[in-house]
């Protein structure tokens, strides 16, 4: 096993977000090997972060082997990093919104080796639809801080990524990091969409910070998806 490259990574404060709202338990081995492979096929873009000293070190990969024999699956990133053999990472991926928490059975250079987890949390199978959009202020959320440590009763206008009937996603910059939460709850005072797009929900609603993403637009630009639970 290679050691660890000595790091130039984007380090963040936070605990794992691992105990999300409208988030269903999975244990089944069969299910997770299908999950990790509909990923793998579909979208392999995936974020990963191990605690160190209390800060969050993320990384942004691509999941490019799946060995079910194994157990294991392997991901390619072009970030450096220092992660802790002996500690656990933890897996985001948007595309399914399945969050997990696993070993590294080995480091190599650019890759990191994972064993499959014995249980992750993904959303419920939808009955309606849900709406992704591209983050390019078109589409607008207008909320404010009702809990937290900071920014209480700031109103924030916030470009949407994603909506759907248990929630929404919307951007911050890394500057605003620190003013998000998982646990924070805000007041949703209006979701604006241009033309024909989703009418937007009765004004106003609650809703809950369910987790806080680190995600690379582009190679010049990064910031923070966070993820929000209708109360």
């Amino acid at each position: 096993m290679g050691a660890p490259i000595r790091p130039n990574p984007r380090i963040e404060q936070g605990e794992a977000p691992m105990n999300l709202p409208n988030l269903r338990l999975m244990k089944s081995p069969q299910g997770i090997h299908q999950l990790l492979q509909v990923i793998h096929s579909k979208n392999p873009h995936v974020s990963i972060w191990q605690m160190i000293k209390n800060r969050r070190i993320h990384i942004e990969a691509e999941m490019v082997v799946l060995d079910q024999k194994r157990k294991t699956f392997t991901l390619k990133t072009d970030q450096k990093y220092l992660f802790s053999p002996s500690r656990d990472v933890f897996f985001f991926s948007p595309y399914k919104t399945v969050l997990f928490k696993c070993p590294i059975a080995g480091l190599h250079e650019n890759q990191i080796t994972l064993r499959y987890p014995v249980e992750l949390r993904t959303v419920e199978k939808r009955s309606v639809p849900r709406w992704s959009f591209d983050g390019s202020e078109k589409q607008i959320v207008l909320l404010s801080k009702l809990s937290g440590y900071r920014s209480l009763n700031r109103r924030y206008e916030k470009p949407l990524l994603d909506l759907g009937n248990g929630g929404f996603g919307f951007i911050i910059s890394p500057l605003e990091f620190t003013h998000f939460a998982e646990g924070d709850k805000v007041k949703i005072d209006r979701l604006l969409f241009p033309g024909s797009f989703p009418p937007k929900k009765p004004d106003p609603l609650l809703g809950q910070v369910a987790y806080i993403i680190h995600k690379k637009f582009d190679p010049d630009q990064s910031g923070f998806r966070v993820g929000v639970s209708f109360l």
